[in-house]
C-alpha cells in the first residue's frame, strides 16, 4: 500500500518573514503607483474637480481596494500633485510635473518626452521650450509606444542634468498599425516590427493566413490598451511579401514615416474644380521661349527657364508653377497639403504633396501648355552684374522638355545628330551657356 502524502506547511523562520513582508510591500508599492497614475489621467482629462467617489469608481480596479486607493490620494495631496478644494472635490494642480509630449523611442528600449507642453491656469496648452527631453526608462512607459501622444510626470533630475519622466497616460495612439517580419512560433506565430523603435514581439492573437511564408512582411493591427502587457498582441491586416522586394521596403517607409498615401475625397474634389485665382492679374509671357530642363526620370516640372540676348547684356526669366493659384488657404485641399509638407519620391513612385490633378497636371509645366506661373524677370551686364529684377505672376508656354543629358550633348558636345533634332532651340541654350559661365 502506498504511503500517502502529506502537504508539509513551510516553517516560518526571520528570514523568510522578512522576505515575503518585502514583497508584499513590493507589490502594494507596484499596485498604489500604478492607481497614482490613473487618478492623475483621470484629473488631467477631467479637466474640473471631481469628488472623491467619482475618482474611485474611474480608477478602482478588481485587484485595489478601498485602502490602496486613498492610500495612492492621499499621497498625491501631500506631493502637491493634485489639491481638494473648499467642496471637497479634487483637481490637478498647476504645480505639478505633468506635461503632455510625444514619445520618441530608441531602439534600446528607453524614450524621450519630446515636444513638451503644459497646461496654465486658463486650460491652455503652451509649449515649453528651450528644454531637454526628459528621459523615460523602459519601466516607467507603461503600454505607450512611439510617436504616441502622452501624458508623463517628471518626478526627479538625473546628474547628467536631464529631467526622468514617467508616463502617466496615452493621449493619442500615433498609429494601431506597424509593419513586421512574421515568425513561426508558439500559438499562431509572432511579428517582429521591422522599425527598431518598436523594441518588442507581437504575438498573433489569431491563426494567420494559410498562405503566408515564414520570414514574409506583413501589414499588423496593434492592439490598443491602456494598461501595460507582457507581451502585446496583433493581428495580420496584409501580407506585404518578400522584405527585399522595393514594393515591400517603400510600404515600411511609408509606415515607419506616418506618411498618407490617399487624399481626402474632399481634398481631390476641390482639386477638380480649382481655377486659377490671379487670371486677371497675369503677365503674359507665353511670346518669351521658355524650356524646363530636369533628369530624365523626373516626374513633374516645377521650374523653366527662358532667356533674351540684348545689347546690354542678358534678361533672364525664371519661372515656377504657381500653386497657389489653385489651392485657397483654409481649404481641405490646403490643410492636407500643409500636414504633407512636401512630396516625397521613392525609386519607382511618388506620393505627391498635392492630388494629382494638380501635382501632374495643373502645376506642372509640362510642355506645348499655358501655365500660371511665379516668375523673377532679371537684367544682367555682359559682366555679369545684376542690373536690374522684378517678380510677378506670369502666363508662360513651356516649349519643350530637355534632360541634362540632352542639353549637355548640344552645348558642350557639340553633337551634329542632337543639335540638328533641337534647331530652334540652339540660339536660346546657347545664351542660357553664355550667361551661366559668366556668373560662375
Amino acid at each position: 500500500m502506498a504511503r500517502k502524502k502529506y502537504k508539509t506547511r513551510r516553517r516560518v523562520t526571520k528570514k523568510n518573514y522578512r522576505a515575503d513582508t518585502y514583497r508584499n510591500r513590493q507589490k502594494n508599492s507596484g499596485e498604489i503607483n500604478r492607481l497614482q497614475q490613473r487618478i492623475l489621467n483621470f484629473l488631467y482629462l477631467a479637466e474640473a474637480p471631481r469628488k472623491l467617489k467619482e475618482i474611485e469608481r474611474a480608477v478602482a480596479t478588481s485587484k485595489t481596494g478601498g485602502k490602496e486607493f486613498a492610500s495612492a490620494l492621499e499621497t498625491l495631496v501631500r506631493s502637491g500633485d493634485i489639491i481638494k478644494n473648499n467642496r471637497r472635490a479634487y483637481t490637478i494642480s498647476t504645480a505639478a510635473s505633468l506635461f503632455e509630449a510625444r514619445l520618441e523611442m530608441n531602439h534600446r528600449g528607453f524614450g524621450f518626452a519630446e515636444e513638451l507642453s503644459k497646461r496654465d491656469e486658463s486650460q491652455l496648452i503652451r509649449q515649453e521650450k528651450g528644454r531637454k527631453a526628459p528621459y523615460i526608462s523602459p519601466n516607467n512607459l507603461g503600454s505607450a509606444r512611439h510617436d504616441d501622444r502622452i501624458l508623463v510626470r517628471v518626478f526627479k533630475t538625473r546628474k547628467d542634468g536631464r529631467a526622468e519622466a514617467e508616463v502617466i497616460g496615452i493621449l493619442k495612439r500615433s498609429s494601431d498599425q506597424l509593419v513586421g517580419i512574421y515568425k513561426v512560433g508558439r500559438g499562431f506565430g509572432e511579428v517582429l516590427p521591422e522599425d527598431p523603435r518598436f523594441p518588442f514581439v507581437l504575438k498573433l492573437r489569431t491563426p494567420p493566413p494559410t498562405t503566408i511564408a515564414d520570414g514574409s512582411a506583413v501589414l499588423v493591427s496593434v492592439q490598443s490598451t491602456d494598461e501595460a502587457l507582457p507581451t502585446p498582441t496583433a493581428e495580420i491586416v496584409k501580407i506585404l511579401g518578400k522584405p527585399e522586394h522595393i514594393d515591400v521596403q517603400a510600404q515600411c517607409v511609408i509606415n515607419n514615416k506616418r506618411l498618407k498615401e490617399k487624399f481626402s475625397r474632399a481634398a481631390q474634389s476641390e482639386a477638380k474644380e480649382t481655377k486659377d485665382l490671379f487670371i486677371s492679374q497675369r503677365e503674359d509671357l507665353r511670346d518669351i521661349l521658355h524650356i524646363t530642363i530636369d533628369g530624365a526620370d523626373a516626374r513633374d516640372f516645377d521650374d523653366a527657364i527662358g532667356i533674351l540676348k540684348t545689347r546690354n547684356g542678358f534678361t533672364l526669366f525664371v519661372s515656377i508653377a504657381d500653386v497657389s493659384a489653385y489651392v485657397i488657404p483654409g481649404t481641405t485641399l490646403d490643410r492636407e497639403a500643409f500636414e504633407r509638407g512636401t512630396s516625397v519620391y521613392f525609386p519607382h513612385k511618388v506620393l505627391p504633396m498635392l492630388p494629382e490633378i494638380l501635382s501632374n497636371d495643373r502645376c506642372s509645366l509640362v510642355p506645348e501648355q499655358d501655365r500660371p506661373t511665379l516668375t523673377v524677370i532679371m537684367e544682367f551686364s555682359r559682366s555679369g552684374e545684376l542690373l536690374k529684377k522684378r517678380f510677378t505672376r506670369g502666363l508662360i508656354y513651356s516649349a519643350h522638355r530637355f534632360t541634362y543629358d540632352t542639353v549637355k550633348h548640344i552645348v558642350i558636345d557639340k553633337d551634329p545628330l542632337t543639335r540638328r533634332n533641337h534647331k530652334p532651340f540652339l540660339t536660346p541654350l546657347k545664351w542660357a551657356y553664355e550667361l551661366a559661365t559668366i556668373l560662375q
